[in-house]
C-alpha cells in the first residue's frame, strides 16, 4: 500500500494540472484574451478552488515569466507549477536528479582542464601546473510548441476533455524538450536554444548485437565518461530496454532491466520513445551515459497563448524556413484553435566528459 500523504498530494497536484488545462481551454476559446479567459471559467467552474487565482490572473502588473517580478505575483503561479510536476515524469530530464542548478544569465568560468599533483620525496620539488578555465554565459532559454485543438473540444464542458487537453499539452512540451535535449545533431543556436546534451560529445560505435557484445560496448562507453558518476543514467528507447533484456546474459548484467527502465551495474536506465534513432545508421538507435551532477540545469515555468487567425504547419518537424512545398492549413477556415505552450529551460555541461553515447545499437537485430 502506497504512502496515503504522497497519494493525497499526488491527487491534489493532478486536479490542479487539469485545472490548468481547463484554463487552457478557454483561453484557447477566448483566442488568448485572459479577461474574457476567466469570465468563461468562472461559468464553467463556479465552484472551482482555482477561480479566485483566475480572476485575479486576468489583471496583468507584469510578464508571468519574469522570475524577479512577474512570477512571484502570478496567482496562476500554483496551476503552472502542478502542470510542470505532471509533466516532469513524462520527460527524460524530469526522471533524472542531481543537476546543477544555474540561474538564467549569469556568466562563470568553467574548467577544461584541471590541475596535477603528485608524490613530493624528501627534499624533492613539488609539481608545478596550471588550469585552463573558459569564460561561459548561461544564457535564457525556452521550449516550446503548438496543440490544435477543435473549437468542439475547446467548447466542451465535459471534465474528459480537460483531460484530452492535459494530455496533449504535456505530451507536446515532453516531446520537444526530449528530443532538443538528446540529439547528438542539434548545436547551440546563439540566443535561441542549447546544444542538446550530447552535441559534440564522445561516441562509439556497437560492434554487435548479442549479450557479449553489450559487455564490450557498456565498458568502452563508461570509458567515455571520466567524470566521477556522482548521478549518472543510461537513456534508451524502451525497445532497446526490451532487446537488452531478452538477451538472456549469462553475466547477470542485464538481470534489471526491462521495458520501464531498471538498471545495469547499478546505473539507472531511462526508457523514452523520445530518444533519437542513429543518424548515421538507419535502422540503429542510440544509447546514451548522461553524468547529471556534471550538468548545469534551469528548469522555469510555463506560459501559455491561444490563437485560431493564423495558419500553421502541422508538423512535429516543421520547415526552417518555409519552402513552396510546406502545406500550411488555416486554423479559422477548419474551425481550430491553436494553443502555444512554452516552458523556460536551459542545460549545460559543466565540463567535457559528462557526456557519452553509443551509436549503432541493435542488439537482438
Amino acid at each position: 500500500m502506497g504512502n496515503p500523504i504522497e497519494s493525497a498530494g499526488r491527487i491534489q497536484r493532478d486536479g490542479m494540472a487539469l485545472q490548468f488545462a481547463s484554463y487552457a481551454a478557454v483561453l484557447a476559446l477566448a483566442r488568448g484574451d485572459v479577461m474574457q479567459a476567466a469570465a468563461t471559467f468562472e461559468k464553467r467552474h463556479p465552484n472551482s478552488r482555482a477561480l479566485e487565482m483566475v480572476r485575479k490572473s486576468a489583471v496583468l502588473p507584469g510578464t508571468t515569466t519574469d522570475s524577479a517580478w512577474g512570477a512571484p505575483l502570478s496567482p496562476l503561479a500554483s496551476l503552472g507549477e502542478a502542470f510542470v510536476d505532471y509533466l516532469r515524469p513524462l520527460t527524460v530530464i524530469g526522471r533524472m536528479t542531481g543537476f546543477r542548478a544555474m540561474p538564467f544569465n549569469v556568466r562563470a568560468p568553467r574548467a577544461t582542464s584541471g590541475s596535477a599533483v603528485g608524490w613530493i620525496g624528501q627534499g624533492r620539488p613539488m609539481i608545478v601546473s596550471d588550469m585552463n578555465f573558459e569564460a561561459m554565459t548561461f544564457k535564457t532559454s525556452k521550449v516550446g510548441g503548438i496543440v490544435v485543438l477543435t473549437k468542439e473540444l475547446a467548447l466542451a464542458g465535459d471534465p474528459d476533455s480537460a483531460q484530452l487537453i492535459r494530455q496533449d499539452l504535456a505530451a507536446a512540451v515532453a516531446q520537444f524538450s526530449d528530443h532538443n535535449f538528446l540529439n547528438p545533431a542539434l548545436a547551440e543556436v546563439d540566443d535561441v536554444s542549447p546544444a542538446s546534451i550530447t552535441y559534440g560529445s564522445p561516441s562509439v560505435v556497437s560492434t554487435g548485437t548479442t549479450a557479449a557484445a553489450f559487455r564490450d560496448d557498456f565498458r568502452a562507453l563508461c570509458n567515455l565518461v571520466t567524470s566521477n558518476m556522482i548521478a549518472p543514467y543510461l537513456v534508451m528507447k524502451p525497445t532497446t530496454a526490451i532487446a537488452l533484456a531478452s538477451l538472456g546474459d549469462s553475466s547477470n548484467l542485464l538481470k534489471n532491466i526491462s521495458a520501464k527502465g531498471g538498471d545495469v551495474a547499478g546505473i539507472p536506465v531511462i526508457v523514452s520513445a523520445n530518444t533519437p534513432s542513429d543518424a548515421d545508421s538507419p535502422g540503429d538507435d542510440l544509447i546514451i551515459l548522461i553524468d547529471a551532477a556534471e550538468v548545469f540545469m534551469n528548469e522555469g515555468g510555463i506560459e501559455l497563448d491561444a490563437s485560431e487567425n493564423t495558419i500553421v504547419e502541422m508538423s512535429s518537424v516543421p520547415d526552417s524556413p518555409p519552402t513552396a512545398s510546406t502545406v500550411l492549413r488555416s486554423l479559422w477556415q477548419s474551425n481550430l484553435v491553436a494553443l502555444l505552450v512554452k516552458r523556460y529551460i536551459r542545460w549545460q555541461p559543466r565540463r567535457s566528459g559528462a557526456v557519452a553515447y553509443l551509436t549503432g545499437v541493435n542488439y537482438g537485430g
